[in-house]
């Protein structure tokens, strides 16, 4: 029996560190790999700009199916099926919205000052603030953890930059200017990098890594075409963006952080996909696609690739 519980003993180690060793089945779809999404809105026109509340059981999103405004506003649904419910109001453009860390609050761009900033809206109720200067056009809001802090981009004196803002007391960090612009950016993981897409050395847009202290932008993955809206896979170990190819048709592309050009297109049966969020949780994988018709819609697919079905 001792000698027994002591082979056991020795063995343990070994055991789990050869299951460590092995690759984490499912967190990244192989090439070979297909999505399989189904729609969450059934709307014509553009619905579009998901991003998921903080349990993971709606998706706001920006559409514009009130026909009588003609703008698109801020609506949120069950993440199950489209059950959408109007967020915003106005006769302006809101769009982007971003849900806080605690799920209290959401920030989004909106025109209603007649050039876009970014305004603050609680969930459970009407009233909305703007939290950036309106001189200015301020973009693309994202939350830091701390629910204090919002990543953004802002355009002034030409120059286009990434700023840092602490929403409560307005101090403010500029943490990169450019003459080009600049796209979608977003936080690592761990929030000491910024990634964004801008063309400050071609042509093309590019994927672009930055310290969240500032300095220099590193070129992270320079494809053919337009590349935009980075996002982390939920394992924390990718990145997930999407792509146009020669015919300027956007489709999702996922490489490990360390290097792009180890990245593949990620399959479905879709013309098209762009705008990726994943779900608090990381099982849920919502998107844009647009149609043969121009219309835009939101898709949902679990992550990683398996039967579709409802959160």
């Amino acid at each position: 029996m001792t000698t027994t519980r002591t082979a056991a003993r020795h063995a343990a180690p070994l055991l789990v560190a050869l299951l460590c060793a092995l690759p984490c089945a499912g967190l990244v779809p192989p090439a070979d790999a297909a999505l399989k999404p189904r729609p969450l809105t059934f709307h014509t026109g553009f619905n579009g700009f998901p991003a998921w509340t903080a349990d993971g059981r709606q998706v706001l999103f920006s559409s514009g199916r009130e026909a009588q405004v003609r703008r698109n506003c801020l609506w949120i649904t069950s993440a199950d099926t489209d059950t959408a419910a109007q967020f915003t109001y106005g006769i302006w453009d809101d769009s982007w919205p971003a849900v806080s860390p605690d799920g209290r609050s959401v920030l989004y761009m909106s025109i209603q000052q007649g050039q876009n900033n970014i305004w603050q809206k609680r969930m459970d109720a009407d009233s909305a603030w703007a939290v950036t200067d309106p001189r200015h056009v301020n973009l693309f809001p994202k939350w830091f953890k701390d629910g204090r802090r919002i990543l953004y981009v802002s355009e002034r004196d030409t120059l286009q930059g990434i700023y840092v803002r602490d929403i409560a007391t307005g101090a403010e960090t500029c943490l990169f200017r450019s003459r080009e612009v600049i796209y979608h950016p977003v936080l690592s993981p761990d929030e000491s990098e910024v990634f964004f897409s801008s063309a400050m050395s071609r042509v093309n847009f590019d994927i672009y890594r930055l310290p969240v202290t500032g300095g220099r932008p590193q070129p992270w993955s320079q494809m053919p075409g337009f590349e935009m809206c980075p996002v982390f896979t939920p394992d924390r170990s990718h990145l997930l963006w999407a792509a146009a190819d020669e015919k300027g048709i956007y489709h999702l592309w996922v490489a490990p952080l360390e290097s792009a050009l180890k990245g593949h297109r990620i399959e479905m049966d879709l013309p098209s996909s762009y705008y990726p969020a994943f779900s608090p949780d990381g099982k849920w994988l919502a998107f844009c696609s647009k149609d043969e018709t121009g219309g835009v819609d939101i898709w949902i697919a679990p992550w990683p690739p398996g039967e579709a079905g409802a959160p």
